[in-house]
């Protein structure tokens, strides 16, 4: 099935689809451009005109683009809102999350949530047993949003680069069975 081809969920305020460096740099770049606050926060820097090409180009060791998938929230205007970027089969068996952004209009509503249980069914669907997802020491919104929601730090990797910022980044892993 071409990735293109594939939506994560639909309903009456929302749908997630895939997303593709070719069609959909732009929109991206403005949805980071929307969450620069994330990249103040940790990165220690405004949002690079790169963020876009490094959110659809970076890849783990041994991972190909075959294995990362860009999925889009829009809304019912077809405004892209939110999205979460991530690698199958990282480690083996498992879904890594690199990222889940959200416009900041759209924090506080329960949107994070929801496209967290839709991404968690689509995943259990494709018989993996776990997601992993890295959180910076300073996006303690982020860690409680994840521990919420179940998911248990198993341990930390102290001086992590990520632009201007080196920091502790808090693994942390759900299981799916």
């Amino acid at each position: 099935m071409n990735k293109k081809d594939l939506y994560l969920f639909k309903n009456n305020d929302y749908f997630a689809k895939i997303l593709s460096l070719e069609d959909d740099l732009k929109l991206v770049q403005d949805l980071c451009k929307r969450c620069t606050d994330y990249y103040e926060l940790c990165e220690r820097r405004p949002t690079p005109d790169s963020a876009a090409e490094e959110i659809f180009m970076e890849l783990p060791p041994g991972k190909t683009l075959e294995d990362k998938y860009v999925i889009g929230i829009f809304n019912k205007e077809n405004k892209l809102v939110g999205l979460i970027e991530g690698v199958e089969n990282f480690p083996e068996g498992s879904w890594y999350i690199g990222l889940m952004i959200i416009d900041p209009l759209y924090r506080n509503t329960g949107l994070g949530e929801h496209i967290f249980i839709n991404f968690k069914d689509w995943v259990q669907n494709s018989n993996l047993t776990g997601i992993r997802v890295g959180v910076l020491n300073e996006n303690e919104k982020a860690f409680n949003f994840w521990k919420k929601i179940g998911f248990q730090e198993f341990k930390r990797i102290e001086n992590y680069q990520i632009g201007n910022n080196e920091t502790t980044v808090i693994a942390m892993k759900l299981d799916l069975n």
